[in-house]
């Protein structure tokens, strides 16, 4: 019978035992951390790049200020036919663990319909798996549907939930609301919504920006009569059909009562009698030209058309994060009348070419180089006291609030989409409008929306063979030896 080898038999269980402890411990932390996700959601874990489940900085400041306040908000997850989608209810788990004055729960509103009735929801409306952003006394309330949550573009998808989540939160625990009004009648960029193909004009990105901060947008053909009362700002965006002279009277009664009007002007199209309007009473002359950026520092492509516009000294512009993009833009001057006080707001370089457009087309002759003045804010004291004042924005082109009308290049689809880049300031520049004709700030929430895509991983060809090297000869070559010394050891024992 042969001989046991009590040596080797010893080190057989040892490695056994060690083996299977290191299985168990690693079992074990799976456990815990499967139970730590459950029970405490700061702690999930989220390995995609940009963090699709995990609530940002940005988040987390809204949170702590709402913190700060006795405002309590309820997150419903609406519930329909089948369990709840595991990303979105991650995402609100979050929200309830950040704070305290945020509440999460799951409702099945088909079981229900009394749960919808008292947010003023239809009960035939088909809202699974929305979520319902309400205070605790339900007096105000805002929903985000399923099918706003995720936007798919080419290879990506666009998780917008912690946006959509976070702007509503700001939306609903705010106190009083600005009310701004779009004119209609005139082709306004604003009008109709969507474009021929049927896709949501940027118009409607710009309604949605205010609508996230708390601000009524309404409409109004202020041929049918005055502006209605309690509008704190008519929008005159970017019209191709003049305004008759009822319809400028209509706005200069409203700005002697002490209203606010912001207009922003096409290009390449004269109003006469609006212009004439903003000439006569308020000192703007608005010319026909078209402004080129020759200054490189400030250009956004090549031709000069696309740039980023100098920011003036006024509060309203002087503290904009980014950068502000303009195009097709007209200049404009300025000359006092009476004791209205002006502030000019955006311009272009020193170094820019204002051409001179005739018949649609650019003329080569009369072409003056120089700063061009984009935006102007003007102030006239009402019964001769700066205490209450008409306010005037007037800007030269669309593209400064962050719309177009068309997007017929890559630049015009840029410029449609500044509004949701931190990048640019177009966003801030509306916000701060907003803010200093309302009187009080108007908090721009920026959140980065998530994106979640299939990318590949570039490697130089260098790179490649070296890689290649690591894993075919030096890490075998490392086990070998450690094997050998190991056996060595052993042999010598």
């Amino acid at each position: 019978m042969k001989k046991v080898n009590v040596k080797n038999l010893k080190f057989g269980i040892n490695n056994t035992v060690v083996i299977a402890f290191a299985i168990v411990i690693v079992l074990m932390l799976n456990i815990v951390m499967v139970l730590l996700e459950e029970k405490v959601p700061k702690f999930k874990i989220d390995l995609t790049q940009s963090g699709v489940t995990k609530i940002g900085k940005e988040t987390k400041e809204v949170l702590k200020r709402l913190d700060e306040g006795d405002c309590d908000i309820v997150l419903t997850y609406l519930k329909g036919t089948h369990d709840p989608i595991k990303k979105v209810t991650d995402v609100l788990e979050q929200y309830d663990a950040y704070s305290k004055n945020v509440e999460y729960e799951v409702v099945n509103y088909h079981r229900d319909p009394v749960f919808l009735n008292s947010y003023g929801i239809r009960n035939d409306a088909n809202i699974d798996d929305g979520v319902l952003v309400a205070t605790k006394d339900k007096k105000k309330a805002r929903l985000i549907n399923a099918s706003d949550m995720e936007l798919s573009y080419q290879n990506s998808t666009v998780f917008m939930l912690e946006n959509l989540l976070t702007n509503a939160i700001g939306v609903v625990s705010k106190e009083g609301q600005m009310k701004v009004c779009f004119t209609t009648g005139h082709g306004e960029i604003i009008e109709g919504g969507t474009t021929e193909d049927g896709s949501q004009n940027s118009g409607m990105m710009l309604v949605a920006l205010m609508r996230n901060e708390n601000t009524g947008v309404y409409q109004y053909d202020i041929s049918t009569g005055k502006i209605p009362e309690g509008i704190d700002l008519v929008v005159i965006l970017s019209p191709v059909n003049d305004f008759t002279q009822e319809e400028i009277d209509n706005l200069d009664d409203y700005l002697s009562e002490g209203g606010s009007v912001a207009v922003s002007l096409p290009s390449a199209i004269a109003l006469p009698r609006l212009e004439k309007y903003l000439d006569t009473a308020w000192g703007v002359k608005v010319h026909n030209d078209l402004v080129n950026e020759t200054d490189h520092q400030s250009r956004f492509d090549e031709s000069g058309i696309y740039f980023y516009a100098h920011k003036g000294e006024h509060e309203m512009v002087k503290d904009i994060d980014g950068r502000v993009i303009a195009s097709f833009m007209k200049r404009l001057t300025l000359e006092k009348v009476g004791d209205i006080e002006a502030d000019v707001l955006l311009t272009t370089s020193e170094s820019a070419l204002s051409m001179p457009v005739e018949d649609n087309t650019i003329s080569k002759d009369n072409i003056t180089k120089g700063k061009a003045e984009l935006a102007y804010l003007l102030e006239k004291p009402l019964m001769g006291s700066f205490e209450n004042t008409a306010k005037l924005i007037v800007t030269s082109g669309e593209a400064l609030w962050g719309v177009t009308r068309e997007n017929v290049t890559n630049y015009d689809a840029i410029v449609s989409n500044s509004l949701l880049e931190k990048s640019f300031g177009n966003a801030d520049f509306v916000m701060n409008m907003l803010s200093y004709v309302y009187g009080e700030e108007i908090q721009s929430i920026y959140v980065p929306v998530k994106t979640r895509q299939v990318s590949v991983l570039a490697m130089s060809q260098s790179a490649a063979n070296a890689m290649s090297k690591l894993l075919g000869f030096v890490l075998p070559l490392m086990v070998l030896l450690a094997g050998v010394i190991v056996w060595l050891k052993r042999r010598n024992k």
